[in-house]
């Protein structure tokens, strides 16, 4: 062997154990980022479990809250459409009571005014105001006497949120 490759195999031989040695020292320093690293990655990796649950029970929410207000939204269309018809009829029934009113107003109006007698129940002479409307009074104006006076009768129970039993079974009155 030549003298001149000799230093040059040295050379070469140092140079790997050079970078065999940096090499393992990368190694360890890369193993130990990778363990500080991997309770914080698998944190991480389970915070993306918990928010893909938690995002997929939010849709079923959300899913669940639009179907309640679609069902909600045709109770109250039924509801309003059913009020509309019961308030037309109504107030077709006030408006006949009112037109029958007015009629017999204008006619005792129309007699009194041509001089005649108006004759209710047998009795000569002018009717009053309160005659007239006791003989055609509105069927409306007496349902709502009727509804204040029961509002009027009823009693309110409540039940005591601090009792322990309830006591509104043994009530006779």
């Amino acid at each position: 062997m030549p003298a001149s490759i000799l230093p040059k195999a040295i050379w070469v031989v140092a140079t790997l154990l050079k970078l065999k040695m940096a090499t393992q020292g990368a190694n360890a320093v890369s193993m130990g980022v990778t363990k500080r690293l991997e309770p914080l990655l698998v944190m991480v990796e389970r915070a993306a479990e918990v928010m893909q649950d938690m995002m997929a029970e939010l849709r079923k929410a959300a899913d669940r809250l639009y179907n309640t207000s679609e069902d909600a939204r045709d109770e109250l269309q039924k509801a309003a459409g059913v009020t509309k018809d019961k308030v037309s009829r109504a107030v077709e029934g006030a408006w006949e009571e009112i037109t029958k009113v007015s009629e017999g107003l204008h006619a005792s109006a129309d007699k009194v005014g041509s001089g005649g007698e108006v004759r209710r129940g047998g009795q000569e002479g002018t009717p009053t105001y309160a005659a007239v409307l006791k003989s055609r009074l509105l069927a409306a104006h007496q349902s709502n006497l009727t509804r204040a006076w029961v509002r009027d009768q009823l009693v309110l129970i409540d039940k005591d949120p601090a009792a322990e039993t309830n006591n509104l079974g043994r009530l006779d009155e």
